[in-house]
């Protein structure tokens, strides 16, 4: 996990007091599904035609981190 990965994450738990992470990542940005994987972040799901980018449906890898996880 990156430093700053690691910051936003002790910052969301501890001082927002969140319990749960989620992250969103287009399929074919290789490199924020790495920071993701990378990040002890578990993937969950793949969502067909989440969002649309330049007039295209895009594909968004959905990945979440607990905190009783981090």
């Amino acid at each position: 996990m990156t430093k700053s990965v690691r910051k936003i994450c002790e910052y969301a738990f501890e001082n927002i007091g969140l319990n749960k992470l989620s992250l969103f990542a287009d399929v074919e940005n290789i490199g924020s599904n790495a920071v993701a994987k990378h990040g002890c972040f578990s993937y969950l799901a793949t969502h067909q035609d989440y969002y649309v980018h330049r007039g295209q449906f895009r594909d968004m890898n959905e990945y979440y981190l607990l905190k009783r996880d981090f």
